[in-house]
């Protein structure tokens, strides 16, 4: 018994969908979990295997020297503080995601995949013992990302870093979003 042409048009039909759900999902990047509590002012510190961590973040929304059609990109720039208490060198030192949360809640903005800083060159990094090393991190612009903002909104991130024995999770202190602008030519 052969099967219909129907029935084989409803096998690619599915295949067709549950293929383009997995690329989908595949872009897909779950948020880092929020912290217990809303973040203060005060910039955190966790200490995990003898590897004290804190992270700072700027944030800000670019509208030079054009607004692309997507709106102004969403940027971050993150600061890794990293001291090494231990005996032995830290090494693949990395962050690949942050979630960007607002203000002194627990609403998610975007989760960013995240790359170095534009002034190094270096996928992961290590840290040797009793010192201290801080690494910058920016957001992956392949995509813009341009949510519609106000600014000085006070918006926090919480960071997922991972090393080659380990893990944590850092939450930055709340920070203003900051707008670049055109500067308006003054007429004489």
């Amino acid at each position: 018994m052969k099967p219909s042409r129907g029935i084989s048009a409803m096998v690619v039909i599915s295949v067709v969908i549950v293929g383009g759900s997995l690329i989908l999902l595949s872009d897909f990047t779950p948020p880092v979990e929020p912290p217990d509590e809303a973040p203060s002012g005060d910039v955190e510190s966790v200490i995990v295997d003898n590897l004290e961590l804190s992270a700072t973040a700027y944030f800000w929304q670019d509208f030079m020297p054009a607004v692309p059609p997507e709106g102004p990109p969403f940027n971050l720039v993150l600061r890794v503080n990293a001291t090494n208490w231990g005996n032995t060198t830290v090494f693949g030192l990395n962050v690949r995601v942050v979630t960007v949360y607002f203000g002194d809640s627990f609403n998610v903005l975007h989760t960013f995949k995240i790359e170095p800083g534009l002034s190094c060159c270096f996928d992961e990094f290590s840290v040797s013992p009793s010192s201290s090393e801080i690494f910058e991190f920016t957001n992956n612009r392949e995509t813009i990302f341009s949510p519609d903002l106000n600014e000085g909104i006070e918006l926090y991130a919480r960071v997922h870093v991972v090393w080659d024995n380990g893990e944590a999770l850092v939450t930055t202190a709340p920070v203003s979003l900051d707008f670049t602008h055109r500067l308006s030519k003054k007429s004489n």
